[in-house]
């Protein structure tokens, strides 16, 4: 199947800066467990966005930051040995 990504990717995150809320695409190459979250400066983690198996595939999720207060957050994406990050702007 030619929709099947050949490797893990984390795409740059579709609204950035944002308000609040901003779409994550991630690519999975192999069925394998997932782990999306989401730290503050801090590297406190502030949201678990995503934790569980998925097929090969693409995903999109978003995350509904109304909760959390204006500035950078880094998501996280992590699968094995596989981890990427993506640094968001929230604007209030």
């Amino acid at each position: 199947d030619l929709n099947i990504p050949m490797v893990f990717a984390l795409e740059d995150c579709f609204r950035n800066p944002f308000n609040p809320t901003t779409n994550i695409t991630y690519h999975i190459a192999e069925h394998a467990k997932v782990d999306i979250d989401v730290y503050n400066m801090n590297g406190q983690r502030v949201e678990s966005l995503y934790s569980g198996l998925r097929n090969p595939g693409v995903y999109t999720l978003s995350w509904n930051a109304s909760g959390a207060t204006s500035g950078m957050y880094i998501i996280q994406m992590t699968s094995g040995s596989f981890v990427k990050t993506q640094k968001v702007m929230l604007l209030k």
